[in-house]
């Protein structure tokens, strides 16, 4: 039963830590979601139907950074024991630290796709830790 309170606690903390992350990429971004990709899949759609190119470019960047932070921490963490996962949010940590400096400095693309990626490593975490891959 420990086992499972702990596997609680790591997933709240996790879920906590992607939806705070999206409301501020709402504020910063418009309406861009960071770690939920169905409403940026949903827009993507919209936009090659309707919209002009730039928008369909900056969605289709979302969702293939997003793919690609899960990929890598495949790549890079193979085996999602405890500390496979400690290194992922620790990658994870760097990544939203650098966005956040990137931001300050640069233009926000940048930092909206290294939001993404992170995101993404995080959803590999969570499906990990749910037991569903």
């Amino acid at each position: 039963m420990k086992n499972n309170k702990h596997i609680f606690i790591v997933l709240t903390a996790l879920s906590f830590i992607a939806a705070f992350i999206s409301v501020l990429g709402i504020f910063e971004f418009g309406d861009m979601f960071i770690s939920f990709m169905s409403g940026n899949s949903a827009r993507l759609g919209i936009h090659i139907a309707n919209g002009p190119i730039k928008e369909v470019v900056f969605y289709t960047g979302a969702l293939t950074f997003f793919i690609f932070g899960v990929f890598v921490a495949n790549i890079l963490v193979p085996t999602l024991d405890a500390l496979g996962m400690i290194q992922i949010m620790l990658i994870e940590c760097v990544l939203l630290s650098l966005s956040l400096v990137m931001d300050s400095v640069h233009d926000s693309l940048p930092s909206f796709l290294l939001l993404t990626f992170a995101m993404g490593m995080q959803n590999r975490l969570q499906f990990a830790i749910n037991g569903l891959i």
